[in-house]
């Protein structure tokens, strides 16, 4: 494969729709306004907590790794772009988890920006 084989524009555009999506779910926790005490008790999936404990962290280290391998890329370097497009199911795994206790606004707009993550 070589590196014009990869369109760059791509490459950015996967990059911004990430960022988008982290954005998305850092408003979505901050205009959560439900009570701990209230949302600790519901099942995990359904709270926020897979959200603040895996979601995230994952979305943002998978972010890093992108910035890299965008770098590694743009000095002729395939392997690491490679290694994260191959990372991508993963992603989808990850924010499988129940959106219900988003306040309706911040549910649409997670769904769009996931829309455009996996479908650039």
């Amino acid at each position: 494969m070589s590196q014009e084989s990869i369109d760059a524009n791509l490459i950015t555009a996967y990059e911004q729709a990430s960022l988008a999506l982290i954005e998305s779910i850092k408003r979505a926790l901050e205009n959560f306004k439900e009570p701990k005490e209230v949302w600790e008790k519901w099942e995990k999936w359904k709270s926020p907590i897979p959200w603040i404990e895996r979601v995230l962290p994952n979305l943002e280290l998978y972010h890093i790794s992108l910035e890299n391998a965008k770098k590694s890329f743009n000095i002729g370097n395939l392997e690491q772009i490679i290694h994260v497009a191959a990372a991508h199911a993963g992603i989808a795994k990850d924010i499988d988890f129940d959106t219900k206790w988003m306040q309706e606004n911040d549910r649409i707009g997670h769904n769009r920006k996931i829309l455009v993550l996996f479908t650039s």
